[in-house]
């Protein structure tokens, strides 16, 4: 059609029409790929625990049976499930190492609902307000507050690290096999140690 159009009369209209043609073809060439998003805000050696995550998972425990009493008065309460911990907490730090967003195909077992946040600083030391601000956002996205609303799932727990949060439930007691175990506790001393680095960093500050 363009190649029609160079040959149209008036002569005049040519020179437009060649314009035309040329910023078509230069817009084609100059689509560039989107950026990959990043969410790690500092290097994997200085991960740290926003808050103590036994009062977190605790916190947040609290606030999910608020909100299902307020739901369903007759439901039955849930409570942390240690044996779900080591898996949650290894997910949130595999997405800190990957620097991405993604579930873990690995154990479809549990429900799994994770998110990436841009600002901890006003929730460190502070396992109470960070719960909150995890069920409300989950809360304002419905298919993640369909899981959480689900009362069948009575077992929970949560992890939070730098940029990334994750919570699992199931309808039933979850044991992590002696391996994730193990991982997890390696794993959890080594993010402790960088939180007290930098806990007595900024004291010295």
């Amino acid at each position: 059609m363009l190649a029609n159009l160079l040959c149209a009369r008036p002569p005049w209209l040519r020179p437009l029409v060649g314009l035309l043609l040329l910023a078509v073809l230069s817009g084609a060439n100059s689509a560039e790929e989107p950026a990959r998003r990043r969410f790690r805000s500092v290097p994997l050696s200085q991960l740290t625990l926003p808050c103590d995550l036994t009062a977190l998972n605790a916190e947040y425990v609290a606030a999910l049976n608020y909100r299902r009493a307020q739901r369903n008065p007759g439901a039955r309460p849930a409570h942390f499930e240690a044996g779900l911990l080591p898996g949650t907490f290894l997910h949130t730090y595999e997405m800190e190492r990957r620097d991405s967003l993604y579930h873990d195909r690995d154990d479809r077992t549990v429900g799994e609902i994770c998110a990436s946040v841009s600002n901890l600083a006003p929730y460190r030391g502070r396992p109470r307000e960070l719960a909150r601000y995890i069920w409300t956002r989950f809360h304002n996205s419905p298919p993640h507050a369909a899981i959480q609303r689900d009362t069948s799932l009575r077992f929970v727990s949560v992890s939070c690290l730098n940029d990334f949060f994750v919570v699992r439930l199931s309808s039933r007691p979850y044991r992590a096999n002696a391996t994730r175990q193990q991982q997890f506790q390696q794993t959890l001393a080594i993010v402790q140690a960088a939180t007290a680095r930098q806990a007595h960093l900024a004291v010295r500050r």
